[in-house]
């Protein structure tokens, strides 16, 4: 109950109390009019001081059990605003105690810390993902200022040392704007901005075409790939492709051999399962439910080493949840990364 509807609330209470009284006492004195007759003229004055003190006294017994009840029915309110506003003043730092027998107020406590609890756990995300930013970022610029520094020392009489650093530069140059990308990506999914352009398309036909790209990139690896029929679907081919691009390009990186086998198959409620596997060691099973956390690693010296920023598995699953899907890894010979749409 707000404020002004409880004030409301006590005045019409005072006024409802108050003007049944007077009707009482307006029909007790008609009554005793006709009762006591000519006589009735010399009690006129002292019925009328009766009922105002009656009245009087009404309204302000009225008011008073109204406004008690008002607010014990209040209290509970604004202890729950002044813990509110507590909680706010504490950065989320504390939950919400509601010590009250209402469900409604109950139930308003339990919304309110659960609220508090997801604000919490975003801030918190939002915090690791800036910094973790900031450090993806900072190690090509350190490396890229490293080796400005020798080509400014050495590389005029050095052509292997201004080659060499020149490789360097560049490679680092395309990481970074590669990690940028990606975070730019995630900045526009956040915010609802990230655009897929959706139409009717043949997944599989779309998974042969892009193995063509990948054979070309890798041929020193055999990628095993069967079409089937009737696999058209409404999907965003472009984001698709890079989810394919994600995770096969994932299995190079960590294959122990040169086969990586991808299937598509048509489930029984008309979905559409991918799956990309390798013959690699496979995944640590307490690491399966964070590979899709932005900058998670399994292996963060073997991601370093192998230029990964662990965004990659992240964009897949933001890609795949856009189209409605889901997307999950298992170790079974290996690591297995499974997608339906």
């Amino acid at each position: 109950m707000k404020l002004k509807s409880a004030t409301r609330f006590t005045i019409f209470t005072t006024l409802l109390f108050t003007t049944v009284n007077i009707i009482f006492y307006v029909f007790l004195i008609s009554y005793m009019r006709e009762r006591i007759g000519d006589a009735f003229d010399e009690y006129v004055a002292i019925l009328i001081m009766g009922m105002v003190v009656l009245a009087l006294g009404t309204a302000l017994i009225s008011y008073f059990i109204s406004s008690l009840v008002v607010d014990k029915i209040l209290n509970p309110v604004r202890t729950m605003i002044n813990q509110v506003k507590e909680v706010g003043e504490k950065q989320f730092t504390t939950r919400l105690v509601i010590d009250s027998e209402e469900d409604e107020l109950i139930e308003y406590a339990a919304a309110f810390n659960e609220m508090v609890f997801k604000v919490n756990e975003y801030i918190k995300k939002q915090k690791q993902f800036v910094s973790d930013a900031s450090h993806e970022l900072a190690t090509p610029l350190t490396i890229i200022n490293g080796n400005a520094d020798m080509l400014i020392r050495w590389g005029k009489d050095n052509p292997e040392q201004l080659d060499e650093s020149l490789k360097v530069i560049k490679n680092e140059a395309l990481r970074m704007n590669e990690l940028v990308e990606n975070l730019l990506f995630f900045a526009r999914s956040d915010s609802n901005r990230q655009e897929y352009v959706f139409e009717i398309a043949d997944l599989s036909k779309l998974i042969s075409e892009y193995l063509e790209e990948a054979r070309a990139l890798h041929p020193d690896y055999v990628f095993e790939y069967k079409e089937i029929s009737f696999t058209e679907r409404r999907i965003d081919i472009e984001a698709i492709r890079r989810v394919l691009r994600i995770l096969v390009e994932n299995a190079v990186k960590y294959a122990e051999n040169s086969t990586i086998n991808i299937s598509i198959e048509e489930l029984e409620n008309g979905k559409l399962r991918i799956a990309v596997a390798d013959k690699g060691p496979g995944m640590p099973p307490a690491s399966l439910p964070y590979i899709f956390d932005r900058f998670y690693r399994v292996d963060d010296s073997r991601a370093k080493k192998s230029g990964g920023s662990g965004l990659g598995l992240a964009i897949a699953k933001e890609i795949i949840e856009r189209h409605g899907g889901l997307i999950w890894a298992e170790n079974r010979d290996g690591a297995v990364f499974v997608f339906e749409i």
